[in-house]
């Protein structure tokens, strides 16, 4: 008995030490990122920050001499973004300093994907870039046979992504080594989107375009579906459907299992752009200077807006606000609900990458070779 009171005793300090050390603990630091184009491996598009419906002040954060077409990622306040001058390059936001750039050998034009130690990029160069996110250092690169412009997405110690010869692509993210590719197509320009360990990705065929549902264990097809002309959007996933644009004056929505198709919606013209989702709406920009929002589970359009020229940006949703840029060298803000403008911002160049909302503030990339920030 008297053992078993000294062993409760014991074990009551102990806890009392473990509850007072906790309170010396240092917080834990929540860091902020925008990992992957469209901001999620669904890519829907959606971020979780406060909108900006006015500009109350504007800054260039990066000059360049060529085009800057990506869309940038961010981990904690250091910014990512590749261009036409060949080199990736990483941007402190609290200074606008540039901490270190990455040459490659032809331009990039496809958006990075990031994690916690790691940045991988694709380049027209036809390499696979996996770079060390703190300081640029190459961990490896894989070569492939023509230019990339699809977004890698990592998943799982597997990174992901199509290429211009056709082939989608499994490498081992931590080493570079293959781990399958397929052939689906001429041409794959879409990002890969992936749910329920399934790859949705378009191609760009001879005559067609398609969307495939790819196994991620092995690249094997589990369904296709046919569509006029080509896919270069990418793909927006929820829990059922699969939501893309086509070159052939079309949206598509199909069911995200079997491939059947739920509905289609006519667009003036092709759509080059990747759609945004949420709870009941998919929005998309034309290239027939028209953006377009759509009702989800009908395909009834519910409203257009004209811009003053294509849109080859895809836009996203930030609250009830739509940013994207046009060929016309202008931001929109548009109220999603209606399509009301808040704002529109003119830049020296076109925009053809994708903006980002970081800390209630909006960073993109521009023709005229400038990084611009909004807020």
């Amino acid at each position: 008995m008297r053992n078993n009171i000294i062993i409760i005793k014991a074990l009551t300090l102990f806890a009392l030490m473990l509850v007072m050390g906790c309170g010396d603990a240092p917080p834990v630091k929540i860091i902020k990122t925008v990992p992957m184009f469209r901001n999620g491996i669904q890519r829907q598009g959606i971020f979780d920050d406060k909108a900006i419906t006015k500009i109350n002040k504007d800054s260039i954060i990066l000059k360049t001499i060529e085009p800057i077409k990506t869309s940038p990622v961010i981990y904690d306040s250091i910014l990512y973004i590749g261009g036409n001058t060949n080199n990736l390059y990483a941007i402190s936001l609290k200074n606008h300093k540039v901490l270190w750039s990455y040459k490659v050998g032809s331009d990039i034009s496809s958006n990075p994907f990031l994690n916690d130690s790691l940045i991988f990029f694709g380049s027209d160069d036809e390499y696979m870039y996996c770079l060390n996110r703190t300081d640029g250092s190459l961990r490896w690169k894989y070569k492939t046979n023509n230019y990339i412009w699809s977004s890698p997405l990592e998943f799982k110690g597997k990174l992901y992504f199509g290429g211009n010869d056709g082939f989608c692509y499994a490498l081992d993210a931590l080493k570079g080594t293959e781990v399958w590719k397929v052939k689906i197509g001429a041409e794959v320009r879409s990002s890969p989107a992936l749910k329920d360990s399934l790859l949705y990705i378009g191609s760009i065929g001879d005559t067609f375009g398609y969307m495939h549902a790819l196994k991620i264990k092995d690249g094997s097809e589990l369904w296709k579906y046919q569509v006029k002309e080509g896919v270069s959007s990418t793909p927006a996933l929820d829990d059922s459907t699969v939501f893309f644009g086509a070159w052939g004056k079309n949206v598509y929505a199909l069911n995200s299992k079997t491939g059947a198709l739920r509905w289609e919606c006519a667009t003036e013209s092709s759509v080059f752009s990747s759609p945004a989702i949420d709870k009941n709406m998919v929005y998309v920009g034309g290239f027939g200077n028209l953006f377009y929002a759509i009702e989800k589970k009908t395909g009834t359009m519910k409203w257009t807006y004209k811009t003053d020229a294509e849109t080859y940006s895809s836009p996203i949703i930030c609250d009830s606000v739509l940013y994207f840029g046009d060929l016309g060298n202008k931001i929109y803000a548009l109220d999603k609900r209606t399509g009301k403008l808040y704002f529109d911002y003119k830049t020296g160049g076109p925009i053809t990458g994708g903006c980002v909302i970081f800390e209630r503030k909006i960073y993109f990339g521009c023709d005229d070779g400038k990084l611009y920030m909004l807020r």
